[in-house]
């Protein structure tokens, strides 16, 4: 029975030594890492449960935030850090050294991994041995690419899309860049920090769509940039098949229409041509928006599916024209 309490006791006290072993290791190894990190930030501990704020300054979207936040013990006397803990999982700390002094410093290694943009925050939380002490981390994550414009508005009849992108991340401009559009590959300008392009706009009968542009390294994707495309409408009808009243000597119908060039028009410059030929019409509308109902007057005469046309400048719908 002694020989087996010994063997155990043998066992047990090997695997606590390379536990131990293991844990300097780590140690050593944290240390060792730490010294060649960047220092990120500084933070005074002095009441717990108050929470500290600590700027990490600007970083690029797609970057990992690896460095080492300074903590200084400003309480009274000293403390221990048990445990570190993060609001999130895209961050993750550790203290190089856990017994803290009063007046003395330990470093921790931050890794985050952020991918919202704008500023954000995240928090980490040391847990000691005489309370918790919250640091509120914050960083301005900016796009290593814009996309300039970030709106196209295409009026009818245009297919090209012509825009720019912006490199804010120098380093992509040493690289040999590929940007990708709509499955098909895009052969950028470069000036200055710009890659400038010109390609066709995607065929869809959608009013508004977003649009996705992929800049490439080889098979490394740098980043993915989007935009709006507005396809803009100018004039149309909403109504092609028209139904007519007749009053007295007069035919009476109502055209829906809408469009960007019915913000500046006069309703008396519009003109109605039915069957292929112009006719005196008296056109009435008080809206002057993008969205407008107009009153047509028109001498009577036989309608039955009879083709009609209305223009204004050089922009014309065609309708149908019928009797009620």
């Amino acid at each position: 029975m002694r020989r087996i309490y010994s063997f155990w006791f043998v066992v047990l006290f090997s695997i606590s030594a390379v536990a131990q072993q293991n844990s300097d290791e780590k140690v050593r190894l944290r240390r060792a890492d730490l010294a060649k990190l960047p220092t990120h930030g500084t933070a005074s501990l002095v009441v717990r449960d108050e929470l500290v704020f600590v700027d990490l300054g600007e970083r690029f979207l797609g970057s990992a935030i690896r460095g080492k936040l300074v903590v200084t013990n400003k309480t009274r006397r000293p403390f221990e850090i048990l445990d570190i803990r993060s609001s999130c999982g895209c961050t993750t700390a550790y203290a190089a050294d856990r017994n803290v002094d009063h007046g003395e410093s330990t470093e921790i290694l931050v890794n985050a991994a952020i991918s919202k943009p704008g500023k954000s925050g995240v928090r980490i939380t040391l847990d000691t041995d005489m309370g918790r002490f919250p640091i509120a981390l914050v960083v301005l994550m900016k796009p290593r690419v814009t996309l300039s414009p970030s709106v196209f508005n295409l009026k009818q009849g245009e297919e090209k899309l012509t825009g720019s992108f912006v490199c804010h991340d120098s380093e992509i401009l040493v690289k040999n860049v590929s940007v990708v559009f709509n499955g098909d590959a895009l052969e950028p300008v470069r000036r200055g920090n710009e890659l400038h392009f010109v390609t066709k706009a995607p065929s869809s009968d959608n009013k508004s769509e977003v649009l996705n542009f992929s800049l490439w390294e080889g098979r490394t994707e740098i980043a993915t940039v989007t935009a709006i495309l507005n396809r803009v409408v100018e004039f149309e009808l909403v109504n092609t098949t028209v139904y007519a009243q007749r009053k007295g000597s007069q035919d009476v119908f109502r055209l829906i229409a809408r469009g960007e060039v019915l913000k500046s028009f006069e309703p008396s410059a519009a003109l109605i041509s039915i069957d292929g030929s112009q006719v005196a019409a008296k056109v009435e509308s008080a809206m002057k928006t993008q969205f407008c109902i107009f009153t047509v007057r028109i001498p009577s005469r036989e309608l039955q599916d009879t083709p009609a046309e209305i223009a204004i400048g050089s922009h014309s719908c065609k309708f149908t024209l019928n009797h009620r």
